[in-house]
């Protein structure tokens, strides 16, 4: 943007601009929206949501992830080029939306709790990372660990529950090898 320009001219057809994620307290259920910073300024860009431009505080800006629009990356959200607060709950939040409770992020599985019994999903599962733990545990003979956090109510003790009877079927199942213990 020239220095003589505007936000309004700035924000004409043709003229450079950048997406952004913008952090929005007063709506917290949406979190973030997507706008168009037609001003830039170290403290106080001009941003257009599309209701016209108006200055916020850079504090409340990241850039945005093009990689976001992939559904099939936002199956694991490492693969998103910036692993920002926005993309990540947003993603997310997508997801949940679709059905889908469990998200990667590269090794870590997170879980958003339905509140529901759990169907039979395809996609990442707290049995995958049973699988992940019961072969680096028999097949490399080494000690694991599978840690599961979250707030009170958050399923910890379904995921919990899951990985125990997996590893239990599982070990069960395959007692010509050697067991798991």
């Amino acid at each position: 943007m020239r220095p003589e320009q505007t936000p309004e001219e700035a924000a004409l057809p043709g003229n450079k601009t950048r997406r952004a994620w913008l952090e929005t307290p007063e709506n917290p259920e949406a979190g973030w929206r997507v706008v168009e910073v037609v001003r830039e300024d170290a403290l106080r860009p001009t941003v257009d949501d599309g209701a016209g431009p108006v200055e916020v505080d850079a504090s409340r800006l990241s850039d945005y992830d093009a990689t976001f629009e992939d559904e099939a990356l936002c199956a694991d959200l490492s693969n998103l080029a910036s692993l920002d607060a926005a993309p990540l709950v947003l993603g997310l939040g997508r997801r949940f939306r679709r059905g889908l409770i469990y998200t990667r992020v590269g090794p870590v599985l997170m879980a958003v709790n339905p509140n529901t019994p759990l169907p039979a999903a395809a996609g990442p599962h707290v049995t995958d990372v049973a699988l992940v733990a019961r072969r680096g545990a028999v097949e490399a003979n080494a000690s694991q660990a599978v840690v599961i956090s979250g707030e009170s109510g958050a399923g910890k003790t379904v995921s919990a529950t899951k990985i125990i009877e997996f590893l239990i079927g599982r070990s069960s199942r395959e007692t010509s090898r050697k067991s798991f213990e």
